[in-house]
Order: C-alpha cells, then structure tokens, then sequence
C-alpha cells in the first residue's frame, strides 16, 4: 500500500459492530460518489486478522466496485492497553500526512488511545492535519465527561476534536436551519405570540439486541435524551447565527441549552418508564428484564418523557414536552403546535372538526415537512376538518446519504458544524445528571408494554396542561 496517501483514516475497534454497519459502508459510499481520493483506511482492533479477512468481514452485502475500495483498507492487531504495541502502529504512520482517528472502542479505553497517541508524537501537525472522532457517548455523567475532555485535549486541541452525535448528520435534521431561515412564513410564526408548545418525539420499535452492556449501564436518558433530545431542542429554539461558521451556530444553540431548565420540579415534569412483554408488530416480545444479559432487579428506565421550558424572550412561556423510549414505534418527528384563533365563528358548527394548526417536521422513517390547516368539509353541509399541506423528501427523492457519510465528509472538510462543542456536552451532562439525581431518590419506575406509545402516566404530563401527543 502507498503510505503517501492525503487522507489516513485509523479506526481503533474496527471489528466492532459500529464499523461493519455504519463506518465502512459510509467510506464506501464517499468513495463510489468520488468525494474522497488518494486515501487509506488502517483498521486496529484486538482480534486476529489478516487484511484479506477483515475485508471480507466487513464488505457490504451489495458491493459494487469493492475491490477496487477494499485495496486501500488494511488491518493492524493493537491491544488498547499494551502502550509498547502503539511503535508499530507509528511506525505505519510515520510517512502519513494528514490523519484522522476514529475511536469505535468501548470508552475506557479513549483516555490511554489519546495519551498514547501524544507520546508518539502522533496528534503533531507539523506535517499535516490531525483529527480525533468520539464516538457517543462522551462520559456517562458530568464528572466523567469532564474527566475524559481533560484527558482529549492533554493530546488534542479543542479544533482537532469532533464529537460525534449521528442525529446531528440525519439530512432532514440538518434541514431544520434551511426550514427556519430561509422562509419569511415560519420565520414569523417562530414566537411565543404564535407558538402554543413544541412536541418532540425520538422513539424506536426496537428491544436492546445485544447490547445490555452498554444500555443497562446508560438507560433512555443517557443514550437518547442528553444528546439526540437536547440537540434538537437547540436546532429548533435557537436564533439566527451570524454567519454559518461552525462557531456561530455551536454559540446560538449553546444559548438555547443554557436557558432550558425543567418546567417545575422534577416528580411533576418528567417521566421514566421500563418496558415490559407485549405485542410488536403482531409478534409476542419479551421485556426489558427478560433480555440477555440484563440484571433481573435492573432499575434502567428505557423510556423518558420530560415537560422544558426556556427561559428566554423568544420562547418564554411555550413548553417543549419530549419523549423518547425503546419498544415503542420508530418515528422521529418534531410539531410545532400553533395557537388556537378564538371559537367564534366555525368550531360552533355541529360538523365542525377544527384542529389546531400544526407544523411537523419528520426525520424518520419520513423526512419532510407538513402543515396541519382546516379546510371546509366536502358536501351540502358547511363544516371544517382537518387538511395537510405536505413535503416528502425521501418520497420525491429517494434514499438521501446515510448521517455517517455526512459526517465523514465534514470530518476530511475539517467543518465542526455537525459536531458537539465541549461546552454544548457539558451543559447537556448538567441537565441530564438533574434526572439521575432526582431518580435515585424517586424510585418509581412504571412499566408500559412493547409495541405501546409509553407509559400512561407520560400522557398525563402533557394531558395535565389541556394537551396530548399528537
């Protein structure tokens, strides 16, 4: 292999399941689009491979032209922890130029990659750039958080580091900035005069699979809520940047997260629950206790459901309830909730359906935007019911590039606009570690069934303020 190559891509925990699903078939991808050239990608992992067989153990079921992309992967045996194992791995780089290092390993073993990777000189730039990818999650609290930034930037600067949230790279999740400010007509709808609350719902059908070693010692408000949630929350509430540098944008959603607190204590704005046995797509599934691994008195909440407020001019007064949990339905959408015009005319009809107006921008399965209106009826009688106006993109498109191929390209473009500044993950360790606390004194954990929206005392938070979950 040409060790001259301009781009080297070191994946450390490359026989992982992260990099067989998502790194390699995003590379792949960039690849056969031509947006990387000239490149090499070096995989480190633990286990016993040749490079012949770690491509085979990560070539995509469809593989057009993987031959020809599969040349420029190779495989390097590297135990995290044996420190005089990294001078063969430097040895390998000591002719590459710039460098980008992801971590795809389990986190304990961030700290002493970043501190070996400084003795040997390799995060330098003297002769090219150098990159660190984080893969989520960044610590399991504030105080770890912090433990391993101080660890990260003993060995890279703050503009080297890019920690990597994948919602932040879903193209219907970037399109939330174009939405807002390049459109005259939500930008004057975009008001607490206007808006009645804001809904947020990231879910997914799925169970825990195979992974209650990382899930048990995380739950729903680690994995989804710190970092998903609270990134949307910002992307939505947040002011025009002054220009859309990386900075700008990282500084006006900081602002959006330093003003939101919890809507009132804690027992009365938010909700855990645990998933238990119940029906998935017509299929018995099991509960969360019944998964492999996980502890039979495991207290994990799988689902969250939080009332916020923002203590800012803009939103002052509007609630932004979230919700997010396991074993429910895949659906990830954001309703902008208007309020209602005065019952004068209209809603006094007999067949009159009137609905408050609502914009939803959908992420997932769907991506695109719709307008919830009320139209009159069809037929003799004058009546009202509800009418959508609506943009699919994935429908008019097709399939739209996977976040981590986003992602990829901004890393190799050196653009921290998709990525989480460390302040941005130290507040939102600040607001999660509220519900930890909170949790260890509160003991209650209500069970709701797979395949249901949640727990039902989730629909009383919102159903205790005259709304419901749309």
């Amino acid at each position: 292999m040409n060790k001259t190559r301009a781009i080297t891509i070191v994946i450390f925990g490359a026989t992982g399941d992260l990099t067989k699903r998502k790194l390699i078939p995003a590379l792949f991808a960039l690849h056969n689009e031509h947006r990387i050239k000239d490149f090499q990608i070096i995989a480190v992992g633990r286990r016993e491979f040749t490079d012949q067989k770690f491509r085979d153990h990560v070539k995509p079921s469809t593989a057009k032209d993987w031959i020809n992309f599969s040349k420029n992967i190779t495989y390097h045996k590297l135990e995290f922890t044996n420190t005089k194992e990294y001078a063969l791995l430097t040895k390998k780089l000591s002719f590459c130029t710039n460098i980008a290092f992801y971590f795809a390993t389990a986190p304990e073993y961030f700290s002493i990659i970043a501190e070996q990777l400084r003795k040997h000189k390799l995060t330098n730039e003297s002769i090219g750039w150098r990159r660190v990818i984080i893969e989520k999650p960044f610590g399991n609290n504030l105080l770890t958080a912090q433990a391993l930034n101080t660890a990260l930037t003993k060995a890279f600067s703050e503009e080297q580091i890019y920690r990597i949230d994948h919602y932040l790279g879903k193209e219907f999740v970037q399109n939330i900035l174009v939405l807002r400010f390049t459109n005259t007509i939500l930008d004057h709808l975009w008001h607490k005069h206007i808006i009645d609350h804001v809904q947020i719902t990231v879910s997914q059908k799925d169970g825990i699979g195979t992974r209650a070693g990382y899930y048990d010692n995380a739950g729903a408000a680690r994995d989804f809520f710190q970092s998903h949630i609270l990134q949307l929350i910002a992307l939505v509430a947040m002011e025009p940047p002054g220009s859309l540098t990386a900075e700008a944008i990282r500084n006006e959603k900081m602002k959006v997260l330093e003003a939101l607190e919890y809507a009132g204590v804690l027992d009365e704005s938010t909700v855990r629950g645990q998933y238990a046995a119940g029906i998935v797509d017509a299929k018995k599934a099991i509960g969360y206790i019944a998964e492999a691994n996980v502890p039979k008195q495991s207290r994990t909440e799988t689902f969250v459901a939080a009332k916020l407020a923002l203590n800012n001019f803009r939103f002052a007064g509007v609630p932004f309830y979230v919700r997010t949990g396991k074993r429910t339905t895949d659906v990830a959408d954001i309703h902008i909730v208007l309020k209602d015009l005065p019952c004068l005319l209209f809603c006094a009809l007999p067949t009159a359906k009137t609905r408050s107006n609502v914009l939803t921008i959908s992420i997932q399965p769907k991506q695109g935007i719709a307008l919830r209106l009320n139209g009159r009826s069809t037929g003799h009688t004058l009546g009202v019911q509800p009418v959508k106006l609506e943009y699919c993109q994935n429908c008019t498109f097709g399939s739209t590039p996977e976040a981590y191929e986003l992602l990829f390209a901004d890393i190799i473009r050196g653009d921290h606009t998709l990525f989480t500044s460390w302040e941005e993950v130290k507040r939102s360790w600040q607001i999660t570690d509220k519900l930890h606390e909170h949790w260890k004194k509160n003991k209650n954990l209500p069970l709701y069934p797979a395949g249901s929206s949640g727990p039902k005392e989730a629909d009383i938070l919102i159903e205790q303020d005259g709304r419901r979950w749309i």
